[in-house]
């Protein structure tokens, strides 16, 4: 097994401010804000010293609509950098897709022949699924994941381009956006340039999260590091208002963050935002970073740690964890993982834990019950899982 390592002992890490571009509020482009969050120094993944991606991440809100987000994006060349190593991390949660596409057919919004465009469409899971009679197609700014989704699904016809400036034969009648909108630079840019390609009577499907069902017990929390602007329900319906697009259909599902709606080509009616709906969010934050200290604070001086993805590098910023004089290893399932290092840890396969008497922390979300056992068929003797319910998101 790798050599023990202490976090940030690897020394070719700097911060890549030439990866980040700053940007107005995009809904009302307005410059005024005030911030809400910071997490300085923020790590995409493994160490680097050819291709650093340390960068700043604020979060802050817009003082005139009162949406919140970040103020400075990935570049081009920058998604491409963090991209690159985040294949693992991207994808549906298990039946969604079938629920997804479920829900639309009972609303006509697919099946029938229709014309559909998939935006964000990634390996072309959710496109699989739909109907083989309509015509289906799928645009994604991933060539590597279009590479995959056209050697699977070759009845469908993937497009590699910038979602605002996609371009189709013909028009679309249904459009659907599966937790893309909250990921883009320019939302309303792209929203608009739907609308231009909408056939007439078109329908546009959308779902986000909300930060009014946002609080959780997940450290990584609402503000998530790869959502650059984080939706209300008022601020969702000012994004598809501006576009020209207008609710027909409005869905929270129970225990879920997601808010689902319909849209057709039309005027709509934009809400009054709310000042304050983000801050039980921040507060839930706060709270699951306190929970996790709590549960971390008698780990001797050397720890296994489960999961070199974005939840440990969220660990780093929000508890104390990484602040004792420790040594750790980490592990992972991603073969473009191991082998590599985060902060100077060495990262593991599975198959590599060679010693049960450390403890080892379950550092994810949604996997933490699937590390929790795989640990234990190991044999190791103490896992710390730091969840005592997962919630779907």
């Amino acid at each position: 097994m790798a050599a023990w390592a202490r976090v940030d002992s690897f020394t070719g890490n700097r911060l890549a401010s030439d990866l980040m571009v700053q940007r107005p509020c995009p809904l009302c482009g307005g410059e005024r804000k005030r911030r809400l969050l910071e997490l300085a120094g923020f790590q995409y993944h493994l160490d680097s010293a050819t291709a650093p991606k340390r960068v700043d991440v604020r979060t802050v809100q817009c003082n005139d609509c009162l949406i919140a987000f970040q103020d400075a994006v990935l570049t081009g060349e920058g998604y491409a950098v963090v991209m690159a190593e985040a294949e693992a991390s991207f994808g549906a949660s298990a039946g969604r897709a079938g629920e997804e596409v479920a829900w639309m057919r009972e609303r006509g919004l697919v099946g029938g022949g229709r014309r559909v465009l998939d935006v964000g469409c990634h390996d072309g899971g959710l496109l699989a699924r739909m109907p083989a009679e309509d015509e289906r197609i799928g645009v994604d700014v991933d060539a590597h994941a279009l590479a995959r989704a056209a050697a699977t699904h070759p009845g469908i016809q993937f497009l590699h381009s910038a979602f605002e400036r996609v371009e189709v034969d013909g028009t679309v009648d249904t459009f659907t956006m599966f937790h893309v909108l909250e990921h883009l630079p320019r939302p309303v840019d792209a929203l608009r340039r739907l609308a231009a390609l909408s056939a007439p009577g078109g329908r546009l499907v959308v779902e986000v999260p909300i930060a009014e069902n946002g609080a959780t017990n997940d450290i990584s929390g609402f503000f998530s590091v790869y959502h650059v602007t984080h939706f209300t329900r008022a601020g969702l319906q000012r994004a598809l208002h501006a576009a020209g697009w207008s609710v027909t259909e409005w869905c929270e599902m129970e225990d879920y963050n997601g808010c689902r709606v319909v849209a057709g080509r039309g005027e709509g009616q934009a809400t009054a935002a709310d000042a304050d709906a983000y801050e039980h969010c921040l507060s839930a934050w706060r709270e699951s970073a306190a929970r996790a200290d709590e549960r971390l604070a008698g780990i001797g001086p050397r720890c296994l740690i489960w999961g070199a993805g974005s939840h440990t590098e969220m660990l780093y910023h929000a508890t104390t964890f990484f602040d004792a004089d420790r040594e750790y290893l980490l592990v992972d399932r991603d073969p473009a993982k191991v082998g590599g290092t985060w902060r100077g840890i060495p990262i593991v396969a599975p198959d590599a834990i060679d010693v049960t008497d450390v403890p080892l922390v379950a550092s994810s979300y949604q996997g933490q019950p699937a590390i929790v056992a795989a640990a234990r068929e190991r044999g190791v003797e103490e896992v710390v899982a730091l969840y005592d319910e997962i919630r779907v998101h």
